[in-house]
């Protein structure tokens, strides 16, 4: 018996004219929940991550706090001169720092009237991230997640290791930008890729597994940073790692969820068949077990439906969804960001603090596996919105470089994190397989303009303005989470409704 080849979802705004599928799973039937292969695919497409955190979160080593002094003026020069001060006719400044000799700020002089393009340089990359998600997304759905995981991944690298040896500020900004362009496909697609690999009962785990992912790489990237000598270092260290990790992407195939959703039929059985012969399971019933999904989904060969991304507002119910989560993301993104950095300026070791981050990002990612199994969805998050409000609330009233602070922020980002791990999972369930990633991607773009506005934010003085501000920003988070459907023990959807 010949396998049916997938020409089109049926696309019906009346839910009474679409057969529902059964409440089971035909990836878990055909190749298991969760084996060998769904482990080595979670490895390699995981560890993409450590990508995303040397470019985001490496702004922390790049422009640290760095005193300055004027040593050459243009006329006479002064006898009391004051550090960190600036001066309308000095024309030479030199850089005092404890972290590195070379830092952005040193190299292209960003202090006095060009301090605010430390945090512009920031700002370009998410720009980049904001664009980068939508588009690679489109790809992802139209072309095929493997293709779009390469494709994301080898432009971020290029342009990672390329900024390096940016000559001029302005180089530095563009380049920047096409290394965010790059790096926000790899956030949506290595959390896609696992979803669609296993079985509703770990769907769970995807939001943990990447947000530990973000813990590690961010303690290793503090590992580089302390024993790089300069920032140069830093970011030619990173580069080189990211192209290691690089080569492994060519290793992941095509989702099998993803092939029976584009008219690959028989392409899906034959990976499908590999796949469970790695994970030692039966194969003869595959074929059979494919079959009766195609006839679950209504396909019609004569029929040809491509999505796009007017399909996200088509329906009330998936324009509530995406504008809810668009929102959403926005404000979470400003608290995870800002707050990540705000950490690294209350007075106390960068190094520490940026370590201690990574370290509780994964006590809070195993934290959120038990939320995530316990708890449901919406109750998770506004629960983890609200522990998150009120630490930064406090944070108020403590006097920098306080212990109490970085105890305060810490449960803080703790909070923030679980937040990711559940809306990371629950995002992707709201959405059938044909909108997928263009709905996570664009949804998730939110973040990268949250992450935009952040390091203004963090950066405001005196610093009990930030921590109002972060203190806010996540009880206004809950009124759009509220909007979000339910989805925890759900099957995912894959056909639009």
């Amino acid at each position: 018996m010949k396998l049916k080849s997938i020409n089109k979802y049926v696309v019906n705004t009346e839910s009474q004219d679409v057969v529902e599928p059964e409440d089971d799973d035909y990836i878990a039937k055909c190749i298991g929940p969760f084996g060998t292969w769904q482990a080595i695919i979670w490895v390699i497409s995981i560890s993409s991550k450590f990508i995303v955190i040397a470019n985001v979160i490496s702004i922390v080593f790049l422009t640290p706090n760095t005193e300055f002094k004027c040593v050459k003026f243009k006329g006479e020069p002064l006898v009391d001169v004051q550090n960190s001060t600036c001066y309308e006719d000095c024309i030479k400044y030199e850089y005092y720092n404890t972290l590195f000799k070379d830092t952005l700020i040193s190299r292209f002089d960003l202090i006095c009237g060009d301090a605010w393009l430390a945090s512009f340089a920031q700002s370009i990359l998410m720009l980049g991230l904001l664009v980068g998600v939508p588009v690679i997304g489109w790809i992802s759905d139209r072309f095929g997640r493997a293709l779009a995981f390469r494709l994301t991944t080898l432009i971020a690298v290029i342009f990672m290791i390329g900024s390096t040896f940016a000559p001029t500020y302005w180089a530095l900004v563009v380049l920047r930008f096409f290394v965010g362009f790059g790096t926000g496909g790899i956030v949506p697609l290595n959390v896609i890729i696992c979803v669609e690999s296993v079985g509703k009962q770990y769907k769970d785990l995807v939001g943990v597994a990447t947000m530990s992912a973000d813990g590690i790489a961010q303690m290793i990237l503090t590992v580089i940073a302390y024993y790089s000598p300069s920032c140069y270092l830093l970011s030619l260290t990173c580069g080189f790692l990211s192209m290691f990790i690089l080569t492994t992407m060519f290793i992941i195939p095509e989702t099998p969820r993803w092939l029976i959703a584009n008219q690959k039929g028989e392409e899906a059985l034959e990976l499908m068949t590999k796949i469970a012969k790695i994970n030692n399971r039966d194969v003869s019933h595959i074929k059979d077990t494919l079959n009766e999904t195609l006839v679950r989904l209504k396909c019609d060969q004569k029929e040809n439906i491509k999505m796009n991304f007017a399909d996200l507002f088509r329906t009330k119910t998936i324009a509530v969804i995406t504008m809810s989560s668009i929102f959403a993301w926005t404000f979470i993104g400003i608290a995870y960001y800002g707050i990540n950095q705000y950490s690294t300026l209350l007075g106390t070791h960068v190094y520490a603090v940026a370590a201690t981050m990574g370290l509780f990002q994964l006590v809070g990612s195993i934290f959120s596996s038990i939320v995530n199994r316990k708890m449901r969805r919406k109750t998770a998050s506004i629960s983890a919105l609200i522990a998150c409000g009120i630490c930064m609330m406090v944070l108020i009233f403590i006097p920098d470089g306080h212990w109490c602070g970085i105890v305060a922020v810490t449960v803080a980002y703790t909070a923030i994190t679980t937040i990711f791990c559940v809306i990371y999972v629950q995002i992707n369930e709201l959405y059938p397989t044909p909108l997928r990633n263009m709905g996570f991607g664009l949804s998730s773009s939110g973040i990268k303009l949250g992450a935009m506005v952040a390091p203004f934010i963090a950066n405001t003085h005196p610093h009990w303005i930030a921590s109002g501000i972060f203190a806010i920003i996540p009880i206004v988070t809950i009124a759009f989470c509220l909007p979000l459907p339910e989805t925890k023990g759900k099957s995912l959807q894959d056909i639009v409704k």
